[in-house]
């Protein structure tokens, strides 16, 4: 699923923001079942700050690509509480897939 948001950035200036769903599997750690999941996110692509005209000299500073994860739910809808590593584990998956789809993201 995939959402398109605008994110007011300042002054009339808005960004595309992207609310997205990411599916996995997540070992549990004590009984080492499988457990498809999905993550419910916010993608912020890359965003080049304003710059003055005639110089380029920056004028707001650029900000790199974001994930910020929204929920995480089982199949069932449940939330999932995951480690920081998983989690982290995911944010690279994610960056990874919003990466293969380059332009057709």
């Amino acid at each position: 699923m995939k959402k398109k948001l605008f994110e007011h950035i300042g002054g009339n200036k808005f960004r595309l923001s992207e609310s997205l769903t990411y599916k996995t599997i997540y070992n549990h750690p004590e009984t080492d079942e499988e457990i498809p999941i999905t993550i419910e996110y916010d993608y912020q692509p890359e965003y080049r700050g304003s710059r003055e005209i005639g110089t380029g000299l920056q004028i707001e500073p650029d900000e790199p690509e974001s994930i910020d994860i929204i929920s995480i739910k089982d199949n069932n809808g449940n939330d999932v509480e995951l480690s920081k590593a998983d989690i982290q584990r995911i944010e690279d998956e994610i960056f990874h897939d919003v990466k293969s789809y380059g332009d057709h993201y």
